[in-house]
């Protein structure tokens, strides 16, 4: 597993995860389109954070279906209306941080908690 990969799953299982994915996202990709909207870079971030959990069989094609469906989504969870790249990264980040740390192969422990 490389770093950024790990800094992405670390954020996720942050204290406040989605301000943290964002922070990740524009330290390491803004820099390549200064000229696009905020709003513009929930597609990118909802695609690495889907290819973090299909990596690691952290959702199944039934749940995201079932779970991003609008009609649930929006009885179940919400009253407002979201945005469908938002409903990916809110279920991404779930599904990550709900994860045990042992279930992702290749996860390193943060560099202050290894051992000298």
């Amino acid at each position: 597993m490389d770093d950024l990969t790990q800094l992405f799953i670390r954020a996720c299982k942050s204290r406040n995860p989605k301000a943290r994915v964002k922070s990740v996202y524009r330290r390491f990709y803004q820099y390549c389109d200064r000229e696009r909207e905020q709003g513009e870079y929930d597609g990118y971030i909802s695609r690495i954070l889907l290819d973090i959990c299909i990596e690691h069989d952290l959702l199944s094609i039934h749940k995201l279906i079932d779970e991003l469906d609008p009609d649930y989504y929006m009885k179940k969870v919400m009253k407002d209306a979201r945005g469908y790249r938002e409903q990916v990264i809110d279920l991404c980040i779930s599904a990550i941080r709900l994860t045990k740390k042992d279930d992702l192969k290749g996860l390193r422990p943060p560099l202050r908690f290894r051992k000298p």
